[in-house]
């Protein structure tokens, strides 16, 4: 079947058989690149400016509300353009190296800690999570966030839980570490008065 279209359409088997599912996208708060009463950038304007810094590395760029995500076909250009920030209209605007809304921070300098809990009861409350995070003196910037199982060959996220929650949260004093194992005494599950959070552990995002 002919398409009048032309090359602007793509099946979903030849798009997804050339990405990278393994190289996370770039973000860029729209409101950034905003300046006086200019006209809103559409998402040729930023194909353009991006492709200026990094040439035929873009792979998709998708405005969700008030944030762009960057898809780039390898991690050089990734790191690159995350390094050197957009140059846009003679001023240099930073990207963000995650998504700066579910991180809870309000710039790209800010350094976050991604704090993965495992192993917790899915009926284990989110509350408790969080006064046991209090006790800890940890306060996070973003609320508790459930994973979801990905498929293993093309990263597609599914709609199941795989029982892991995380936050993300400022990154702790040099010198010190969030615990490998703590006790939420306000936890009542079945016939136990506490639960043990096993695994507790950060990871660098």
């Amino acid at each position: 079947m002919n398409d009048k279209h032309g090359d602007n359409v793509h099946s979903a088997e030849s798009v997804n058989s050339s990405v990278n599912k393994t190289i996370k996208p770039l973000y860029l708060k729209n409101s950034d690149l905003q300046i006086g009463d200019q006209t809103r950038m559409t998402d040729y304007d930023l194909m353009i400016c991006v492709t200026k810094q990094i040439g035929d590395e873009v792979h998709c760029l998708q405005l969700d509300r008030n944030l762009w995500r960057i898809y780039l076909k390898t991690k050089d250009a990734r790191t690159k353009l995350l390094s050197e920030g957009l140059n846009y209209k003679n001023i240099t605007v930073s990207l963000y190296d995650t998504n700066p809304y579910s991180a809870g921070i309000n710039s790209p300098d800010q350094k976050t800690l991604k704090v993965r809990i495992c192993g917790l009861p899915l009926s284990v409350d989110d509350s408790a999570v969080m006064e046991l995070l209090d006790n800890l003196k940890i306060k996070p910037t973003s609320k508790i966030i459930y994973e979801k199982i990905r498929h293993p060959v093309t990263k597609r996220m599914t709609s199941v839980l795989n029982g892991t929650r995380f936050f993300y949260m400022n990154p702790l004093e040099e010198g010190k570490y969030l615990p490998r194992e703590n006790t939420c005494e306000t936890v009542s599950l079945w016939t136990t008065k506490s639960t043990t959070i096993s695994t507790l552990y950060k990871l660098l995002e």
